[in-house]
């Protein structure tokens, strides 16, 4: 079967091409998180744009003992009527002393910038342009900014960063961790906020903020008493990041202050490291393994009580069969949770798609080349038959109780392969 994986692997990476759009262009995503916070003007919204674009994305030039590479950022705001209501365009350079930093994929340049629109729906487009080549990185985003009531406590988006800005009297410039998400080898990490305060005079508030996990059990719970300024106050919460297990979190703060108050709700995914952001459960992660794992595998990864050990000991095995060892992905653990995702979602009937027959197929052997469907013969019940035609390989399944359980009526390892 691990030959199988890395075969359809292999194959999978030789046909994959970017996507070219009507003009023949290569359209290379970029990487942007949009979060709306409050103005002193409630018929208003900062609209802050937090771009990332790391060094191995650039083309850099030696100059002297250095490296240098420059780009150009192009922000447009587009409303309803396809009208564009704010342009930003600026130049900015990256000079690197070491060669080996400017292929990094780890070390990025964060271009930021800030929109003051009025209510309504908007289209945020974003280019990074590499000034050395013309290669182009872009990204849409939909937003709708909101008119915030000038009468109620507002909380602003929230965004995690890996720190808080020393104090100054320019505004707050922060480094965002993108899509929510925090690495699992770092002991802290933080949320920004921006809180307005409609009193027009400082306010003593309290908020709470609880961390809640998957299982909907709190792992945090904090009560913290807070001066809001006349206007708008900074927020910034602090969470412990090192006992945190599990994958997916949310983050609850309410503000209270008098007859006043607001709340809002924010998700947070842990990144473990070296493991695929597919896995969602350690427990399950393991459980799907057993197209590929032996008995005994099996059960050396089910047996610790500790999750971070049974964590440790899925790594392992993945680490085992990584095709690419000593580089940053495992393609074959991404490939083989892709195939369990997909499974999931086409092949649910009363048990999880990956366990299902056509699963189990489709995760050992990847997508066939053809599936041949017939699900209303008056003489039998339905059925499918997929086919592996480079492999000569032929697979039936049966509808037994004509609910969507096929079951496999052919062997699993057929001759020849």
């Amino acid at each position: 079967m691990l030959l199988a994986l890395l075969c359809q692997l292999t194959a999978a990476s030789q046909g994959t091409s970017r996507y070219r759009d009507k003009d023949g262009d290569k359209r290379l995503k970029l990487a942007l998180e949009v979060r709306q916070y409050p103005t002193v003007d409630p018929d208003s919204a900062v609209i802050r744009l937090y771009a990332r674009i790391t060094m191995n994305q650039l083309v850099f030039v030696r100059q002297g003992q250095s490296f240098k590479a420059e780009y150009e950022i192009s922000i447009f705001a587009m409303d309803e009527d396809e009208k564009v209501r704010v342009t930003k365009i600026w130049r900015e350079e990256v000079l690197l002393e070491d060669y080996q930093e400017t292929r990094s994929d780890e070390q990025a340049r964060y271009p930021t910038t800030s929109l003051t629109l009025t209510p309504g729906d908007y289209k945020i487009i974003a280019h990074i342009t590499d000034l050395a080549n013309r290669r182009r990185y872009s990204t849409t985003k939909e937003v709708t900014v909101k008119r915030y009531a000038a009468d109620e406590l507002v909380l602003s988006d929230f965004i995690l960063v890996s720190r808080v800005p020393s104090q100054s009297d320019q505004p707050v410039e922060i480094t965002p961790q993108f899509k929510g998400q925090i690495a699992d080898d770092v002991d802290s990490i933080y949320v920004y906020l921006v809180i307005w305060n409609p009193t027009g005079e400082p306010l003593l508030s309290t908020c709470e903020y609880k961390l809640i996990d998957s299982e909907e059990e709190v792992v945090t719970n904090q009560v913290d008493t807070l001066e809001l300024n006349a206007t708008l106050t900074d927020y910034w919460i602090p969470l412990a990041t090192k006992p945190l297990l599990d994958r997916e979190y949310t983050l609850e703060v309410e503000l209270s202050a008098g007859e006043l108050s607001v709340s809002r709700e924010f998700p947070i995914i842990i990144a473990w490291t070296g493991i695929s952001r597919l896995i969602k459960d350690i427990d399950k992660a393991i459980d799907q393994t057993r197209y590929l794992a032996s008995h005994s595998e099996l059960k050396k990864m089910r047996a610790p009580k500790d999750k971070v050990e049974r964590r440790k000991l899925l790594l392992e095995f993945w680490e085992d069969r990584d095709p690419t060892p000593g580089t940053p992905r495992n393609e074959l653990m991404d490939e083989y949770y892709r195939r369990v995702a997909y499974s999931n979602i086409h092949f649910r009937s009363y048990q999880a798609g990956w366990e299902s027959d056509l699963g189990m197929v489709y995760i050992t052997y990847g997508p066939p080349d053809d599936i041949e469907r017939h699900p209303f013969d008056a003489q039998r019940k339905p059925y499918q038959i997929w086919r592996y035609y480079d492999k000569g390989w032929r697979f039936v399944f049966v509808d037994v109780n004509m609910f969507g359980d096929y079951r496999l009526v052919t062997p699993l390892y057929p001759t020849g392969r």
